[in-house]
């Protein structure tokens, strides 16, 4: 089977959800299925040539981390071609909610985990004005 992984963040981040996603997507791989990753570009990123990295934005207090922004036209158009059976989005922020449009209009399924309560670390990273949209 062909699976699409959408997450906020992976290796070389050091975090749960990183190393979950990453766990994941090894076990598929190691089961003979093939795993495409969507995520936020990195500085200095060495994605592998069938990850698709989307536009994404630094917290004002955690630079190491970039959110994903909306890229619904531009997952409909990759997923038309490269057709997966399946879609898992690890995190629930812009990229995966634009994931989760866009797998609703190809008509993919798709499943989502609960990782991480973002809303709650929002005021440490000088974000709490994002809780309301995180919440939703």
């Amino acid at each position: 089977m062909r699976y699409a992984i959408v997450t906020e963040t992976y290796p070389p981040e050091v975090n749960g959800v990183a190393l979950t996603v990453h766990g994941l997507e090894t076990g598929l791989r190691t089961r003979g299925h093939q795993v495409d990753v969507v995520r936020p570009r990195q500085s200095a990123d060495t994605a592998p040539t069938d990850a698709l990295l989307v536009r994404g934005a630094s917290l004002p207090r955690y630079p190491g981390l970039k959110f994903g922004l909306p890229a619904t036209q531009r997952l409909v158009r990759h997923w038309r071609s490269t057709q997966p059976d399946a879609i898992y989005v690890a995190t629930e922020g812009p990229l995966g909610w634009s994931a989760m449009r866009a797998a609703r209009r190809l008509g993919i399924p798709v499943a989502t985990g609960f990782h991480t309560r973002f809303d709650e670390y929002l005021p440490d990273y000088g974000a709490a004005w994002l809780q309301g949209t995180a919440l939703r």
